[in-house]
């Protein structure tokens, strides 16, 4: 454990040195860049006719095209934040909803810029009427660096938390419809979270975040873990440090009013884990987890874009299910397409302590375009095969199943079935074959709403 422990602590000083570099000569430019700057403003430039009347037609084209307006929206979708003053609303703390607490009503306030650059402080509270129980938490943000984008993020919550999730470094797309799965979840535990994360952007692409986290776990099911079912508890306590990266190269943005929003890369998109639980304090277990995804999306002439995800992680040792892994489904009787997502798959129908699945989607594109009635057609096969290693001293209700012969969907999605100029609303229906199917046919299907939103 100390080796591992020193291993990580040395690759991430030598990543964050190559941060500090990148910030220097970042820094040298910009400042050159104001020197050039200052001495065009000594003699501003007389622009001529022909310059004044294309600015008039870019003037004339972003108000004919309400651009403002959709990079304003734009904003609120990236950010889900809206700003009063000195302070910012997040609206998923307004109101929210998952399977588990149903609808979700409460506040949360943030301080910004215009109170401090340098730091961002403010709490939350809500309330579930589906679970009935209340939840709050609090958060400072210190902004250490601008260049490399540091930060020191201390967090306390009194919340709940998908049962055997996993979530990456991932950044704001709007392009995918993955977001939607978080609204479908219903298996979840109680948590008490003490946490400081440490984050930086080094070598361009690369983003990494470092963290030490304590939780205070309650599952909220039947489930129990232990030596014998006597001596069996829900309650378990978890110490945590980490490391988070994601690299995308030549990664492109577009800068909104306040937001840097990715356009994406032609090249792989790179993500992985590694979080150590140990004893330091109250820790009551130790284990190693690896996680990874890669994304890719093709772009064939003529035939359209293919988007392709491969993830998969492991843990090294027993521990109980609220830190092994789901089976990451998406099924809802009536609910969103979610993508990279197993939208057949009932939620908490399968866990593991090692999964591999690969999601694959191919978007055909418009066959053709009018005002309100755009269809694009895509075809999506999705598979997973998962282990889980020991279940002797897992204890629960309901059978704890993997599913380790393979699980095999696929599905057909009709988008933009309605269309307008901000999101597009189509069917899918997706369909569970292999060791896996259901005796019943009908209960093999899956019927779905997609949603895109419009760029």
């Amino acid at each position: 454990m100390c080796r591992k422990l020193l291993v990580l602590l040395l690759f991430i000083l030598l990543i964050y040195q190559s941060a500090i570099s990148q910030s220097r000569n970042r820094r040298n430019t910009d400042s050159l860049n104001q020197n050039q700057d200052t001495l065009l403003t000594q003699k501003p430039p007389e622009l001529s006719a022909e310059e004044i009347s294309a600015y008039r037609l870019i003037d004339s084209v972003i108000r004919a095209e309400k651009l403002e307006e959709k990079f304003s929206k734009l904003e609120l979708l990236i950010n889900k934040n809206l700003t009063v003053g000195r302070f910012t609303l997040p609206l998923e703390k307004l109101i929210n909803y998952n399977v588990h607490e149903g609808f979700r009503l409460g506040l949360g306030l943030m301080t910004n810029d215009k109170i401090s650059k340098y730091f961002s402080v403010g709490g939350y509270i809500g309330f579930g009427f589906t679970d009935q129980a209340w939840k709050y938490g609090g958060d400072l943000i210190l902004n250490l660096r601008e260049e490399s984008e540091s930060k020191i993020h201390f967090t306390y919550a009194h919340d709940v938390i998908e049962k055997a999730g996993y979530s990456f470094l991932e950044t704001p797309d709007l392009k995918s419809s993955e977001i939607f799965r978080k609204y479908m979840i219903e298996d979840m535990d109680l948590i008490e979270k003490y946490q400081v994360s440490f984050s930086f952007l080094s070598l361009q692409y690369l983003r990494t975040k470092i963290f030490y986290k304590q939780s205070h776990i309650t599952a909220t099911d039947d489930y129990t873990f232990g030596s014998s079912l006597n001596e069996s508890t829900n309650k378990y306590i978890f110490d945590e440090i980490g490391i988070q990266f994601r690299y995308a190269y030549n990664e492109k943005f577009i800068r909104t009013l306040k937001t840097n929003y990715s356009l994406g890369t032609n090249f792989p998109v790179l993500y992985s884990n590694i979080t150590i639980g140990t004893n330091w304090l109250d820790g009551e277990f130790e284990y190693t987890k690896y996680e990874a995804k890669v994304t890719k999306t093709f772009k064939i002439k003529t035939l359209g874009e293919t988007r392709l995800a491969i993830v998969g992680g492991l843990i090294d040792n027993e521990v109980p299910v609220s830190k092994m892994y789901n089976g990451h489904g998406s099924y809802q009787p009536f609910s969103f397409e979610a993508e990279n997502s197993f939208g057949t798959m009932r939620m908490g129908e399968f866990y593991s302590d090692k999964f591999l699945s690969v999601f694959f989607k191919h978007d055909f594109g418009y066959f053709f375009k009018t005002k309100i009635f755009s269809p694009k057609f895509a075809l999506v096969n999705n598979y997973g095969i998962a282990t889980f290693s020991n279940k002797q001293n897992h204890f629960d209700t309901i059978e704890i199943k993997s599913y380790d012969k393979g699980f095999y969907e696929c599905g057909l999605l009709v988008n933009n079935i309605l269309n307008t100029s901000y999101y597009g609303i189509g069917a899918a229906v997706f369909y569970r074959y292999g060791p896996y199917s259901l005796e019943k046919t009908a209960d093999n299907f899956s019927y779905k709403l997609t949603v895109s939103i419009g760029l």
